[in-house]
C-alpha cells in the first residue's frame, strides 16, 4: 500500500505545545500506514532537514495576508498545498498547479494531497 508521511511545523507553539514541553509528538496509531508528525519551535537546521524530506507541504491558513510558510516551502523545492485565499492564492500559488495547488474544502485538501503524494510520478514532481 502507498505510505503517507506528514509533517507539521509552527513557529510559535501553542498552550498545548507548551503542556507537552515542545517535543514531537506522532499521532494516529490506527493507522497502520499514515504517520503524522508534530514538531512546533523547531531550530533551523531541524526545519530545513524536516523540509528536505518532505514530499508535500500542508498550509490551511485562511487568508493569511502573504503566505511566508507558502514561500519557504516552495524555496526548498516542496510543492504546497494551501488555503485558496490570501496571499497563497492571490501572490504566490499558481491556479495550474505548476509549483504547488490551492484547496478551501475537506475535499479539495484530500485531493491535493492525492495528486501530490499518490499520482504516478509524484515523487518526480519535486
Amino acid at each position: 500500500g502507498a505510505e503517507a508521511r506528514v509533517g507539521a511545523e509552527a513557529e510559535k507553539g501553542g498552550e498545548a505545545e507548551r503542556r507537552r514541553g515542545g517535543e514531537a509528538e506522532r499521532g494516529g496509531e490506527e493507522a497502520e500506514e499514515a504517520e503524522v508528525v508534530f514538531a512546533p519551535n523547531l531550530r533551523r537546521p531541524e526545519l530545513l532537514l524536516l523540509l528536505g524530506r518532505a514530499q508535500v507541504g500542508l498550509h490551511t491558513m485562511w487568508n493569511e495576508h502573504f503566505g511566508i510558510g507558502v514561500v519557504e516551502l516552495m524555496a526548498a523545492g516542496v510543492p504546497p498545498v494551501a488555503h485558496a485565499s490570501g496571499g497563497p492564492l492571490l501572490d504566490i500559488v499558481k491556479p495550474r498547479g505548476e509549483v504547488g495547488l490551492l484547496a478551501a474544502t475537506e475535499r479539495e485538501y484530500t485531493e491535493a494531497l492525492a495528486q501530490l503524494t499518490l499520482a504516478p510520478r509524484a515523487a518526480q514532481r519535486r
